[in-house]
Parts: C-alpha cells; structure tokens; sequence
C-alpha cells in the first residue's frame, strides 16, 4: 500500500474512529481488506495507542479547565489532570487539569505550589470548558 492511503487511512481513524473499515475504503479509495490490515498494523506499532470518546466536560460537571507550567514534580495519578507532559529536564511541567469550581482549582493550585522549586514561578492559564472542542491533529502527507 502507498504512503498516501495509509495517511489517508489514519486520517480517517483520526478523525472518526467509529467508521467502519468499509466507509474508510470508500473515502480512502482502497479495499476494505487494506483498511483492516492497515488499521491492525497502526495498533501493533502503537501510533493507534487507543480509540476514546471525547466528552462535553462541562455537561460532565467540569466547567473549568486549566494549563499549568513550572518546575514541580510531575503528577498523573490526579483524577482531575487530563494530560501531564515534561516540557524539558525533570522539573518542567506542563498539566491540563479539569475542575468543578474555581476553589476546587485554587485546591489543587496551592498543592502544586506547596510541591515547586523554591524560587520557580507558576504558570496558570484558567478556561472554560463550554464549547471547547478538541479536534485531532490530521497526520503529514509527507
């Protein structure tokens, strides 16, 4: 299969990874036999790590988002941060955190300060999450 119907193939997982192998052999212009094989290849080299719902966070209760930087340790196993990433070295961090209330958020804040490098500063961007779309990034043609 040529590079440009495996991309076109991810970009329509990407996308919308509840079509069927069919529709995306229509819109690929493949068989759907290449579009099974080709989604089974993405999942075994892990590019495809998962296939996951993206919800209304604030129907779902969580009306406030936040981006948080600095140099504190970095935290997964918080169940309101949705993505914990190192930015650089050991102590840079960069968290995306959903919250219930503002206070909820200032909680969670002063934690995160009670744990930084003495002398760091944070970095805070709050949000809301009403109408916040999360769309997926479309692979390189090249």
């Amino acid at each position: 299969m040529n590079r440009k119907s495996y991309i076109a193939i991810l970009n329509a997982l990407l996308s919308d990874c509840k079509r069927s192998d069919r529709e995306i052999a229509n819109m690929a212009n493949v068989s759907q036999p290449t579009v099974s094989r080709a989604r089974q290849r993405l999942e075994k080299a892990g590019t495809i790590k998962a296939y996951m719902a993206i919800p209304d966070y604030a129907k779902l209760g969580f009306p406030f988002g936040a981006i948080i930087t600095g140099q504190f340790p970095i935290i997964h196993d918080e169940s309101i941060v949705v993505s914990a990433s190192t930015i650089s070295g050991d102590t840079d961090v960069m968290l995306v955190t959903l919250h219930k209330t503002i206070e909820d958020h200032n909680a969670f804040l002063n934690k995160i300060k009670a744990m930084k490098r003495e002398g760091s500063s944070l970095n805070v961007s709050l949000f809301t999450t009403h109408g916040l779309e999360i769309k997926p990034v479309q692979a390189p043609e090249n």
